[in-house]
């Protein structure tokens, strides 16, 4: 007391003489509490000699933090403060949060790693493994927080250097000694399985990960030790040497793993197991590159060490410090707090905890501390609370399962290249537009193929088409790329000319280096894409390319080209199909399959469009533009064909004149020469994507000889469908016509003539009947009329067709 009222009295002004007033002070205890108040206003007085030496405290904040501090003590029934256990109070939501850290980490590893759609998506709301493993890591922190008692029960740790006696005492007994040799015989078989790319490797892995987690959970015995408050410097410097001992060892945190861990340390040793068992185990054999090992190799360091951040002291006070912070019960910089009130002469040290000077002083000051304010500490849990914990325990290791398991059966994913851009967006438009005047571009509905055609009238038929196709393996014993190289043979033996060795005239079949890892080129001619459309030279290219477990096939067609041109042009549109794919240059892995070609190889097309082979000039004869009349002129009814209108020439294998319609239609020949009948509808898909109307065209010629006689005419008409009813309007004395709309909103328009044409050299007749029938939706009605009008025309009109 002596020393209390030397402190209270040293200021100016106060008179220690006050004490002997008995009507003030009655009693020895009326006495005590006045010197507390004196000495605590004095020591906490701004004119105090040390008040700006030790952070700048406000008097009035300093005695409410004090007063915290006191009250917490009293409430726990303590004389010592022990910075490591101020975290009893925190309410158990608030104590956990310390390990959100460690699961956001933990859950991002496994989020980026493009793991399979597990087994349970058709049954479970979770249709990913991140996801589910977020769900576990919110069941284990639940668990986390039922599970805590009343705080950190082990003091700080710090480092101590193992000496030569510890690891004499690690292998005292030849058990020990024999798994020392089988973990070296372990570790240096799984090197070289690893070297030599065995497939017993990942087997050899797991036994390595074994025992590194058996040894290394003993060494860190050893060298993460705790330590013994009482013989501390200082409480900053156990908290310094805490903090070192974290930051050095956390790292290996899960190899503390001990019969009382906390689910928490059991999830968070999860992400780089589903790595490994995704890969080896699990399909991802493909999936899995040395950046999603690199990326969990850096972050299973961080989340281990923020997990041994959050169980550690250093953690625990932290969390604390910074709650108690923000509720404004105690500063921010507590540490520094303690040591102020520690030289003010309010705190005394001994060892690594602070007491106050005087257990009077502390309930003195508790005293003051509004009951709202005050830490409760927390009890221990209940009967309910122990049996929810058990069973949210009991959730977390059976998600542990689950998550494994979906790692493990999961679907498997096509690897190393993971996707694919769709069919059309590998052709580039610029290339589409040098090689045609008019291209149109058409997808097939699932994406897997596109097709480029050309669409003006008067230009060559030239058509592209492209098929990207992603193979994926099993995921174990057979990789992607050794499927895509088995589909890639299977195409490069079904292309025209394969096992052809040079040049002949049905084309050639050769394999290509420098374009992808493998890939080869067919040329060849085809003179008719149906029984009914003729085109009398057209050829035909196909590239294949395959790129680890990606094949893309490249097909090229263009009238009256030669086999260079066309196999040259292939190949510039294979090798842009890759780089838009971006697998241009890519190198093939280590344990990829050789490439299938044993022979001699050529080095394939390595520039743009404008270096191939230039186009053959268009034949004066013999073919289906010579055939057509562009300067025929005429109509029966209603629209005609534009100049570049979008169309194509049409010659049919038995019709003896040619004529423009929709390019692309599917037409069916019945009858023979001299009698012929063909039936051609809108190709379906065109429709869908409403680039074609519905149409349907029905045509029947008869070829009569130098004049068609009335019993041949009328036969004819009898024959030809709805004649009877249909009708007929007269257009001139060899031609009738009918349109009109049908049920279901439906436009047809009809034609029968006699026409016929003259060889002016040989003074020759043909003669013939034609009958047409165009049906169309009512809105697409000119469509109909073009077509009929132009068939009119090219058939001579009103004159007879002079040629020669």
């Amino acid at each position: 007391m002596v020393g209390l009222a030397r402190v209270a009295y040293a200021r100016v002004g106060a008179d220690p003489s006050e004490l002997l007033e008995s009507d003030v002070f009655r009693s020895r205890a009326d006495i005590e509490s006045h010197l507390y108040d004196a000495y605590l206003d004095a020591v906490y007085s701004s004119s105090y000699d040390i008040q700006t030496a030790h952070g700048g405290w406000s008097p009035q904040q300093a005695r409410t933090w004090i007063g915290f501090l006191a009250a917490h003590m009293k409430a726990v029934n303590e004389q010592d403060f022990a910075w490591w256990r101020l975290d009893r109070t925190l309410p158990r939501s608030a104590s956990v949060l310390v390990m959100l850290p460690a699961l956001v980490v933990g859950w991002l590893s496994v989020a980026v790693v493009a793991f399979g759609m597990p087994w349970w998506r058709q049954w479970l709301p979770l249709p990913s493994l991140a996801g589910a493993y977020a769900v576990l890591c919110g069941l284990a922190l639940l668990a986390e927080a039922a599970e805590r008692t009343t705080g950190r029960q082990e003091p700080p740790r710090r480092l101590r250097r193992p000496g030569r006696g510890d690891l004499r005492g690690a292998f005292t007994s030849w058990p020990e000694r024999g798994l020392g040799v089988l973990a070296v015989l372990t570790i240096g078989a799984t090197v070289t399985a690893v070297v030599r790319r065995d497939g017993s490797s990942f087997l050899y892995l797991w036994l390595s990960g074994v025992v590194v987690w058996w040894y290394g959970r003993r060494a860190l015995r050893h060298v993460w030790r705790g330590t013994d408050p009482a013989k501390a410097d200082s409480p900053a410097a156990l908290l310094r040497a805490d903090r070192r001992s974290v930051i050095t060892v956390g790292w290996f945190s899960p190899l503390r793993l001990t019969d009382d861990a906390t689910p928490l340390r059991h999830v968070l040793a999860l992400p780089p197991m589903l790595l490994f068992a995704w890969q080896s185990v699990g399909g991802g054999r493909d999936v899995v590159t040395v950046g999603d090992w690199t990326l969990m190799a850096v972050a299973t360091p961080v989340f281990w060490l923020l997990f041994a951040f959050g169980s550690s002291a250093w953690g625990g006070f932290t969390m604390a410090r910074l709650y108690f912070w923000a509720t404004g019960r105690l500063p921010r910089r507590l540490l520094p707090f303690l040591e102020d009130a520690h030289a003010r002469g309010v705190l005394r040290q001994a060892g690594g905890v602070y007491r106050f000077r005087h257990i009077e002083l502390r309930n003195r000051l508790a005293l003051r501390v509004p009951s709202e304010v005050r830490a409760r500490p927390r009890s221990a849990p209940g009967r309910v609370r122990r049996a929810v914990a058990a069973g949210l325990a009991a959730a977390v290791a059976g998600g542990q399962l689950v998550v494994g398991s979906g790692a493990v059966v999961a679907e498997r994913l096509p690897g190393p290249v993971r996707s694919l851009p769709t069919a059309c967006a590998l052709l580039d438009a610029a290339d589409a537009a040098r090689l045609m005047r008019d291209p149109v571009r058409v997808a097939a509905d699932d994406a897997a193929s596109c097709s480029v055609g050309e669409q003006a009238p008067f230009s060559r038929n030239v058509t592209i088409g492209i098929s990207p196709i992603l193979l994926t393996g099993n995921g174990v014993t057979v990789s992607g790329s050794e499927m895509a190289q088995v589909r890639y043979g299977q195409l490069r033996a079904g292309a025209p000319n394969a096992g052809q060795r040079g040049v002949s005239d049905d084309g050639f079949h050769r394999d290509l280096r420098g374009l992808g890892h493998e890939a080869y080129v067919a040329a060849w001619s085809r003179s008719a894409d149906t029984t009914a459309r003729l085109e009398r030279s057209r050829t035909v290219a196909r590239v294949g390319v395959r790129v680890a477990n990606a094949v893309v096939q490249v097909d090229y067609s263009e009238e009256f080209a030669s086999f260079d041109r066309a196999a040259e042009v292939a190949q510039v549109l294979a090798r842009q199909a890759l780089r838009r794919a971006g697998l241009d240059g890519t190198r093939p892995r280590d344990g990829d399959p050789k490439p299938l070609s044993r022979g001699a190889t050529e080095p394939a097309v390595d520039g743009p469009l404008s270096s191939v082979t230039p186009q053959s000039a268009l034949p004066a004869k013999e073919n289906r533009f010579a055939f057509y009349n562009r300067r025929a002129t005429g109509s029966v009814y209603g629209a005609t064909w534009q100049d570049d209108e979008r169309s194509y020439i049409w010659e049919l294998a038995f019709a003896p004149f040619v004529f423009r319609a929709p390019k692309h239609m599917d037409c069916h020949r019945n009858g023979s020469y001299t009698r012929s009948a063909y039936t051609c509808t809108a190709v379906p898909d065109l429709v869908e994507a409403g680039l074609l109307p519905d149409l349907r065209l029905e045509i029947r010629n008869l070829r009569c000889g130098v004049n068609c006689s009335d019993q041949q005419t009328a036969a004819y008409l009898r024959s030809a469908p709805d004649h009877a009813t249909t009708p007929w309007t007269k257009h001139n004395e060899a031609t009738y016509y009918a349109a009109d709309v049908v049920g279901d909103g439906r436009y047809r328009m009809t034609m029968q003539r006699f026409w016929a044409w003259q060889n002016k050299t040989e003074r020759t007749q043909q003669a013939y009947l034609l009958w047409v029938r165009v049906e169309v939706p009512s809105t697409h009605r000119a469509l109909a009329q073009k077509i009929v009008n132009d068939m009119y025309a090219q058939t001579g009109a009103g004159d007879i067709v002079q040629l020669g």
